[in-house]
């Protein structure tokens, strides 16, 4: 129950413009019996509102590329097939669920699914390299393939949002045996 105030409070002094550092030391304050390192991770995955405003059009652009992706991979599905009550149920089927969910989170801001998103499709250009090599070559790729290389574009972009938007601490222990510290440093 104090972590759900802990956070709730965190969220608010993070809205109204406060530092990391200023929020962690506030939250602390006021809940002493919630972890320093529970707080810390969580604003870890929090970035403040100058960063927000300053990487909007990037996430801007990352969530269309996730549109994208999406609607290239329901459309190759179904190609120029008619729908009907039977392909109805199939369209429903085919909906990305995963990257609706996956979406929404990168859309909240949270730092834990950029990095997350931004590996798996990292992970992609493995399998894209055949692609690339005859891309290379002969000038032709599929829409499926199309798809594919949006998905490793969509992971470029998530992590380099991951690297630039959101805080990093560091825990300094007290040499003379005190608590430690935890010292956010803003990215820029």
């Amino acid at each position: 129950m104090a972590w759900k105030q802990a956070e709730k409070e965190a969220e608010q002094l993070l809205g109204i413009g406060l530092g990391h550092q200023q929020v962690f030391e506030q939250v602390r304050l006021q809940h002493p019996d919630v972890k320093p390192k529970k707080i810390a991770e969580w604003l870890r995955q929090r970035p403040s509102n100058m960063a927000k405003d300053r990487y909007r059009t990037p996430h801007q652009v990352l969530l269309a590329l996730v549109a994208i992706s999406a609607a290239l991979r329901i459309w190759s599905a179904f190609g120029h097939r008619t729908i009907d009550v039977e392909h109805a149920w199939r369209l429903i089927g085919l909906v990305p669920f995963a990257t609706l969910f996956m979406a929404w989170a990168l859309y909240r801001w949270n730092g834990q699914h950029f990095q997350w998103v931004g590996w798996m499709n990292i992970l992609g250009v493995f399998g894209m390299m055949p692609v690339l090599t005859r891309l290379a070559s002969e000038g032709l790729i599929t829409l499926v393939e199309v798809s594919g290389i949006i998905s490793v574009v969509i992971g470029v972009l998530a992590l380099y949002l991951h690297s630039k938007a959101f805080p990093k601490y560091s825990f300094h222990k007290d040499p003379m045996g005190g608590p430690g510290r935890y010292e956010f440093r803003e990215r820029s």
